[in-house]
């Protein structure tokens, strides 16, 4: 039986950051996989005019720039499914800055904007943003709009975990939860040049 094409594409983009996180060094690239759930109020054209709340699910994956600098820019790829009969699957392509205590695990905000595609019911196309808060170990609370062809109109929230910056990306807490990957993304500190030293008859150096 062959696996459908958009089933194969959904299942390599979201594995991608972890196959890239795998190597990365201070100078490696940062990545987000993320899932959660939460609801969304929408409405579309003349099957669905009136505003409706559904149950969904967010699964989301991407790769952003170095976590060394203070802002991290990247590109996310997200799939949303609605939990209700005579629905499917949303998928965004979105670009995301975020700072960089939202990447480590702690404290940050997340600002995604892109496109999203439904490809279920009526198809539609448009705009979609999202805005997430960063709590500590992974946590997010998002924000999340779109709006575009045949009259979409959709609002929701969710809370999800980051798998990545829980485990390698996390810089907090890290007494009470070591983190090895901490020290490989490090930057080595240049030493200053050491003039040569001569030492005495009594061991003092000069």
């Amino acid at each position: 039986m062959r696996l459908p094409f958009r089933l194969v594409l959904t299942a390599v983009a979201l594995a991608l950051p972890l196959l890239v996180a795998g190597t990365a060094d201070a100078a490696g690239p940062s990545a987000w996989s993320a899932m959660g759930g939460g609801v969304v109020g929408w409405k579309q054209g003349t099957r669905f005019p009136d505003f409706r709340a559904d149950g969904s699910l967010v699964f989301e994956a991407g790769v952003g720039t170095p976590v060394r600098y203070p802002v991290i820019v990247g590109g996310l790829f997200r799939v949303t499914p609605l939990l209700a009969s005579a629905t499917g699957a949303d998928m965004a392509w979105l670009v995301r800055v975020c700072t960089r205590g939202y990447q480590v695990g702690g404290f940050g905000v997340a600002a995604d904007v892109g496109v999203y595609a439904r490809t279920w019911g009526t198809p539609s196309q448009g705009f979609a943003g999202t805005l997430s808060f960063g709590a500590p170990l992974g946590f997010n609370v998002s924000f999340n709009a779109s709006a575009g062809s045949d009259d979409l109109l959709a609002f929701g929230g969710t809370v999800s975990l980051d798998l990545l910056r829980l485990t390698l990306f996390r810089e907090i807490l890290l007494d009470w939860w070591p983190n090895p990957e901490v020290n490989t993304r490090r930057l080595p500190q240049a030493s200053a040049p050491r003039l040569p030293q001569a030492s005495g008859p009594v061991g003092f150096h000069f």
